[in-house]
């Protein structure tokens, strides 16, 4: 091998003293980049798409909050409110318990106050009382005193709520009944009604409003009387003999020139059979109570000679 001459050394340094200084730089020049990257310029964006009507503008890379968390609760959902009347009654009601508990508590606070107050005032009677004590009972008679006002104001107040209670009730159970009353005649009116209806046709068939025979005012009437008398008759007679039947209840009636009843009799049952007959009295009962209840009956004054004395036959069927 031959030797290297001094210039060949010369060369061979310079490189690689060149290639080292060019690693430093190449270090120097990532350990800047790593610091560039570790915190880099904050980058405007901006975000327009479907969905959003306005630019969404933020900065990427700056640090932000953690984000809050919202628990959405869940919808409430809507309960049918209670009737009016009865929330007023339960109100009133719970009202009146809550004002009786506190003037029985107040009465318990000033009968021990009282027992109190008795308790001290003999200690400062006796002869050796002293001031202290004296004092206490002074104070005590005064705090029984005003524990007593203030129990003859809850007794007040309890009362007065009790009574606002049972007028409030009151008032809701005369409504109810109003309303009940009000609900049957509006029920027997609609009967009458169409019992008029179909008399006036009856009426129609037979020619107008005065008959022209006593056969056909006979007619008018029972068939007037009949569909009066059938709803009270459906509705009143609920009898039952163990099994479906039928009993026909023939009644002499006697009637005022004003329609009304004056009296009826059952004159004649049929359609008896073992299994129903124990029904024949209270069905005979029953019809006589409805013909009752109908009268007035919507009959034509011309034909007054004809019904005045008259004979109906009702049908009461049986389960």
């Amino acid at each position: 091998m031959s030797r290297l001459s001094n210039n060949d050394i010369v060369a061979i340094g310079a490189t690689v003293g060149g290639h080292g200084l060019l690693l430093a730089v190449i270090a120097l020049g990532l350990l800047g980049m790593e610091e560039k990257i570790e915190k880099p310029e904050s980058l405007s964006v901006e975000l327009v798409g479907e969905g959003s009507p306005e630019p969404v503008t933020g900065d990427v890379g700056a640090a932000s909050a953690a984000p809050e968390i919202v628990e959405e609760s869940p919808e409430e959902s809507a309960e049918p409110a209670e009737e009016t009347s009865e929330v007023e009654d339960t109100r009133a009601a719970e009202a009146a318990a809550e004002r009786a508990n506190e003037a029985a508590k107040a009465k318990a606070d000033a009968a021990r106050a009282a027992a109190s107050a008795k308790a001290a005032a003999d200690a400062a009677k006796r002869a050796d009382a002293t001031a202290a004590q004296k004092r206490q009972a002074k104070e005590a008679a005064e705090k029984a005193a005003r524990l007593k006002r203030e129990q003859e104001a809850a007794d007040r107040k309890a009362k007065a709520a009790r009574e606002k209670a049972a007028k409030e009730k009151a008032a809701k159970d005369k409504a109810a009944k109003d309303k009940a009353a009000k609900d049957k005649a509006a029920k027997d009116k609609a009967a009458k009604d169409k019992a008029a209806r179909e008399f006036e046709g009856i009426g129609d068939k037979l020619g107008g409003n005065a008959s022209a025979t006593a056969d056909q005012a006979r007619s008018k009437a029972s068939a007037t009387i009949g569909a009066e008398v059938r709803p009270a008759v459906a509705a009143n007679c609920k009898l039952s003999a163990g099994e479906p039947s039928s009993l026909q209840v023939f009644v002499t009636m006697t009637i005022n020139k004003n329609r009304t009843l004056a009296s009826a009799s059952v004159y004649d049952v049929r359609g008896t059979t073992p299994q129903n007959s124990s029904q024949v009295e209270p069905a005979k009962q029953c019809v006589l109570k409805s013909l009752r209840s109908v009268s007035p009956y919507n009959l034509n004054e011309a034909d007054y000679d004809v019904w005045k004395n008259h004979k109906v036959q009702i049908k009461v069927n049986l389960k």
